[in-house]
């Protein structure tokens, strides 16, 4: 969900790739996690673990599979990052937001001009809440408009602290 709702990541796939090594004679396989390409270019993957599970040494095939993935990647000129659940479900109330906000972006895949030109010159003079640009613009699509906003980064609102709510205050990234 965090991949999903992150506007700097243009493609990504999960499980996409099935890598082997060699480590004192013998072949280990393993399968990353995920994959992803920013907008700026650069490519990664990434695996998704439990930090008891990356944070103990106890786990002999754990750590022989970061092993493999972190050599791999250097081989192949990838960056390799591994997740746990402490970032992954760090901040459930941006974690809600996301989820409230995916519906959204795909359901209504293309942000609708004339909703962002009202957006937009509602909050040129500062801050507004979401029901004060609603009733300023009068539009049944504006909630729409206003997450793709906030995708796109042209939007910023306090989602890491705040819920998503008709109440959020939501501001232009200038």
């Amino acid at each position: 969900m965090l991949i999903e709702t992150n506007p700097d990541i243009v493609s990504f796939c999960e499980q996409p790739l099935k890598v082997q090594e060699e480590i004192d004679g013998k072949i280990y396989e393993t399968i990353f996690d995920m994959w992803i390409k920013r907008k700026d270019g650069t490519e990664e993957f990434i695996e998704v673990k439990y930090s008891k599970d990356v944070e103990s040494d106890r786990n002999e095939r754990v750590q022989r599979q970061l092993f493999i993935q972190k050599v791999w990647c250097a081989k192949n000129g990838y960056k390799h990052n591994i997740q746990t659940e402490k970032h992954i479900r760090g901040n459930p109330i941006y974690l809600a937001n996301m989820k409230l906000i995916i519906p959204y972006l795909k359901q209504y895949p293309n942000l609708i001009e004339t909703d962002k030109y009202k957006i937009m010159k509602a909050l040129q003079n500062g801050c507004r809440t979401i029901k004060d640009i609603e009733d300023y613009s009068n539009s049944k699509t504006i909630l729409e408009s206003i997450i793709h906003l906030f995708y796109e980064g042209l939007l910023l609102a306090n989602l890491h602290k705040h819920p998503l709510t008709v109440h959020t205050k939501v501001w232009l990234n200038e």
